[in-house]
């Protein structure tokens, strides 16, 4: 996957509860999603880390898994998740 530049900044997504900055952002070369850690997710969503994984499981949200196994969160259905609760 590529990687964005350094310090990609996000400011505000469509429906965020919070400003951030310095968050990893990559972009997946197969198909331009741009995918974030759990973690970051869960600061933009406002919720704890492990709602991310219970979303994850239960399919709410989509992701991609890196090299060496990491899981990065599609920032679109993370959106999607957002509109539908």
């Amino acid at each position: 996957m590529a990687k964005a530049p350094a310090k990609a900044r996000i400011d505000t997504l469509p429906g965020a509860t919070v400003q951030l900055t310095d968050v990893q952002v990559y972009v997946d070369p197969t198909d331009g999603a741009v995918i974030i850690s759990p973690r970051d997710a869960a600061r933009i969503m406002g919720v704890r880390v492990r709602t991310i994984y219970d979303w994850i499981e239960k399919g709410r949200v989509e992701v991609r898994r890196m090299a060496g196994g990491r899981m990065r969160v599609v920032v679109a259905s993370l959106m999607q998740s957002q509109e539908s609760r």
